[in-house]
C-alpha cells in the first residue's frame, strides 16, 4: 500500500493479482487471503493490525468483515483528521506556533503543572496497586 492510497484502491489492487492467479490456476483459500491483506497494511495502520490479530481468530476471519473493519477505521480516521483540523482553524491557531506557545505556557503554569504531575504520579501508583491485586486475586 502506498502512503498517499486509500484502504479501498490497496484493495483492488490485491484482489486482481488474486483473480489473475485464479486465472492460471493458482486457488488461494480466504484464511490465507485474509492473512495476507493483514500483513501487507503499512506501518500507519499498525495499530489496527494489532487490533485485529490479537481480537480476531485470523484462520475464522471472513474477508468481507475484514474489509469493513479497515473501511469503517479509514473513514473514522479520515473524519478525527478533518475535525482537528476544522477546530485549529476556528481557535486560528497557526500549526507552526503550537510547541512554542506551549513552551511559553509551561513557564508561566509551572506551579499548576507541578500540582497536575503530582496528581498523576498518584493515580499511576494506585493504578499499579490495583493491578498487582487483581494479579492475585486472579492466581487465587
Amino acid at each position: 500500500m502506498n502512503p498517499d492510497e486509500d484502504i479501498k484502491g490497496m484493495f483492488d489492487c490485491c484482489f486482481t493479482i488474486f483473480y489473475q492467479l485464479k486465472g492460471f490456476g493458482e486457488e488461494i483459500l480466504e484464511d490465507k487471503l485474509v492473512h495476507k491483506l493483514i500483513y501487507l497494511l503499512p506501518e500507519s495502520w499498525e495499530s489496527k493490525k494489532i487490533a485485529i490479530i490479537e481480537a480476531k481468530d485470523l484462520k475464522k476471519l471472513k474477508l468481507d468483515e475484514l474489509i469493513g473493519s479497515l473501511l469503517t477505521y479509514e473513514l473514522m480516521s479520515k473524519r478525527l483528521i478533518r475535525e482537528k483540523g476544522k477546530k485549529i482553524k476556528e481557535q486560528g491557531i497557526d500549526i507552526n506556533i503550537i510547541a512554542l506557545k506551549s513552551s511559553k505556557k509551561h513557564q508561566e503554569d509551572s506551579s499548576e503543572e507541578g500540582s497536575e504531575d503530582e496528581e498523576m504520579v498518584y493515580l499511576f501508583k494506585n493504578f499499579a496497586r490495583f493491578m498487582k491485586s487483581e494479579k492475585e486475586r486472579s492466581k487465587h
